[in-house]
């Protein structure tokens, strides 16, 4: 109980439209918790899949059965027994530690983190870091991978990650619901338990967005510091854990915004331009932007995008002037097609406005607003194109 907090037990009247309900309804049907065991020394992870056993409604108790994992040589076939009517799987630690067969059958598709798909150095002495095992990954934009976070220790203290994710796959004819609790090191995992079991409490609620099912896939990344313990020591004094990264689907948890719930930001811009300087294309990692509003709304959107990015592209991370957004010959040839602005040039407020609008429908973080400039946070590319102007959406 030190562990967690002097107030996090786990209530067993969740609401199923919170994001707590929702994201512990699996554990209202029939499930596997899984613990790794070995006999050398790696103890902590189960400690942590102890502390969540604990603190889990006693109505679930029923459905769900804990069992041990020998890492050394886990026997899949033994593991599953008895599992036909499986809905749901979890896991403590990072699914190399179960085995190969462990990472193919259970891990997830076109996920956003990882931990790195290396083992642990032999020779690394329990309790110490290695810079390149002990991170956890985003996915780039080009599909290779880089290291987002890393764990460090500094000044007695640990600074450590959890990667949580919730996802489905299939076992057999059946979809499973995989839970993943895993931290770069045993703390992370310690911490993960910490927030999955503080979320009755937390501030996150579900997005009102009818794409959101109870198969979304949801990752987090949680980030705790506690002082440092020598190993086979537990961890103790730990901090309050924050969550650094919360996506759900394609959104993305934005504290402050109204609402809290963004797009997933796009990592690359592209920007094809014809000679007269208006869009040809626009892609976001790779894939065509195509906005799904009305004709007039839709090139108005793709014009002002295209002139942003052509102001920004030489210096993204600095701030740029909206009102010179109406300017721009695109955005001009779109107003006087469509017949809107004042007296054929855009307002400061319009362009505002449509500028928040597309960080609200499309761009979340990667486009910052004030009400007077703008910036991005992601690769802009503009280049120019000799090809017709897309009328109609691409297929």
């Amino acid at each position: 109980g030190a562990l967690l907090g002097p107030d996090v037990p786990f209530s067993e009247e969740l609401d199923r439209g919170s994001f707590a309900g929702w994201f512990m309804a699996p554990f209202n049907r029939r499930g596997l918790v899984l613990l790794p065991w070995d006999e050398n020394f790696r103890r902590r992870d189960e400690f942590a899949g102890m502390v969540l056993a604990r603190h889990l409604p006693l109505a679930t108790h029923d459905n769900i059965e804990i069992r041990h994992v020998p890492l050394q040589h886990p026997e899949w076939g033994a593991i599953l027994e008895g599992s036909e009517q499986l809905d749901m799987i979890v896991f403590f630690g990072r699914l190399r530690l179960y085995g190969r067969e462990a990472e193919k059958k259970w891990g997830g598709r076109r996920l956003h983190f990882r931990f790195p798909p290396i083992d642990r150095p032999a020779d690394l002495p329990p309790g110490e870091l290695d810079e390149d095992y002990h991170a956890i990954e985003e996915r780039r934009w080009d599909g290779r991978w880089r290291k987002l976070f890393r764990t460090k220790d500094v000044d007695g203290i640990r600074t450590d990650y959890a990667l949580v994710q919730r996802y489905h796959t299939r076992l057999g004819d059946r979809s499973v619901c995989v839970i993943l609790c895993a931290g770069c090191s045993s703390l992370g995992t310690l911490g993960g338990v910490r927030w999955i079991l503080q979320l009755p409490h937390a501030v996150f609620t579900l997005p009102k967005d009818k794409r959101v099912t109870s198969v979304t896939p949801m990752e987090a990344i949680v980030e705790v510091k506690a002082d440092l313990a020598a190993y086979p020591s537990p961890w103790h004094q730990l901090q309050p854990v924050e969550a650094k990264r919360l996506y759900l689907g394609k959104l993305m948890w934005v504290p402050g915004e109204t609402p809290p719930w963004l797009p997933i930001p796009p990592q690359r811009i592209q920007v094809k331009l014809d000679e007269e300087g208006s869009p040809v294309e626009i892609k976001f990692d790779r894939k065509t932007f195509w906005p799904t509003s009305g004709k007039s709304t839709r090139l108005f959107t793709i014009g002002l995008l295209a002139a942003a990015v052509k102001a920004a592209a030489a210096a993204p991370d600095e701030d740029h002037s909206i009102e010179s957004l109406g300017e721009d010959p695109a955005v001009l040839k779109v107003l006087e097609e469509t017949k809107t602005g004042k007296g054929g040039v855009p307002t400061l407020e319009q362009l505002r406005r449509n500028l928040r609008l597309l960080r609200k429908r499309h761009l979340g973080i990667a486009l910052s607003c004030t009400p007077k400039t703008f910036r991005f946070q992601a690769r802009l590319e503009v280049e120019n194109a000799r090809v017709t102007v897309r009328t109609r959406r691409p297929r």
